[in-house]
Formats: structure tokens, sequence, C-alpha cells
């Protein structure tokens, strides 16, 4: 049977994998092209401009991708009676759902409401964890200097 190579770190600290590699002080090439590019940043960018503009689609997408921000959805606020009279986050989620049964509401804005609605839901268990933690850790130490006393 073949022998299997070391899993996790094969090489010791200090230890590189190629230590022909880099020398420390070389220059950075990066900063080399930014420099170059950076004079010639103006005539770059009229260049790219007229190839789109002649019809160039792979520089145009570039350039679009660059210029015109992701469109993000604008939503208008919508008001749910049902979702404000409901006090669980699961009674939340029941109004959610028939809300979209309903026809009141698109199923995107539903999953983005269900995903609101879970995440309170686990921001007050935290909330709700870390008070009954606080509370047993108090509890104990009572407990712990109750019996130093007794001692």
């Amino acid at each position: 049977m073949s022998e299997r190579k070391p899993r996790g770190r094969p090489f010791k600290p200090g230890e590189s994998g190629n230590p022909a590699g880099r020398r420390p002080g070389a220059p950075d090439r990066r900063n080399e092209l930014k420099e170059l590019l950076g004079t010639h940043s103006q005539a770059l960018i009229e260049a790219a401009v007229a190839q789109a503009l002649n019809g160039e689609t792979s520089v145009m997408v570039a350039l679009l991708h660059r210029l015109v921000p992701v469109a993000k959805s604008a939503r208008d606020p919508i008001e749910l009676p049902a979702l404000a009279a409901a006090t669980t986050p699961a009674d939340q989620a029941r109004a959610i759902v028939a809300e979209v049964a309903a026809g009141r509401i698109s199923p995107d804005v539903a999953a983005e409401l269900l995903a609101g609605v879970a995440n309170a839901a686990r921001i007050v268990e935290s909330a709700e964890l870390i008070e009954r933690i606080a509370k047993l850790e108090a509890a104990a130490a009572r407990r712990g200097s109750d019996g130093a006393r007794d001692a």
C-alpha cells in the first residue's frame, strides 16, 4: 500500500513550501503596474470608451459593470395589520403566508419578511439565553460563596 501524505500542516513553523520563493524586499510588481496604469489612466479610459462606442461588446460590458451599479430592488411600504397583531414569530409567519395565499403580497416579498422574522427571533433567543446564563452563573456563584462560609 502506498504511504499517505500528511494532512493538515505539512510544513513546520518557519519552514516554507517554496524556499526559493520571492526574496524579502523584492519589488511588488502590482505597485509598478498601478503606477504605470495611473500615468496613462485617462488615455486608457478614452480608448476603452472609443472601443465600446465602436461596438466592442466585451468592453461595453466591462465599462457598464464599473459605471452602473447593480440595481437594488426598491419596494413600496406595505401594511399588514395581521402581522402587526401577531405576537409570536410563528403567528407572524402564519400571517405572512396568509397574505401570500390571499394574493396581497408576492412570494419574494414574503420570503424577505419571513427572513426578517427569523432573524428577529434569533436575536430575541440569543438575548434570552444570555440572560438565563447570567442568572445561572449568579446562582452558582451564590452557592459557591455559601458553601465557602459553611466550611
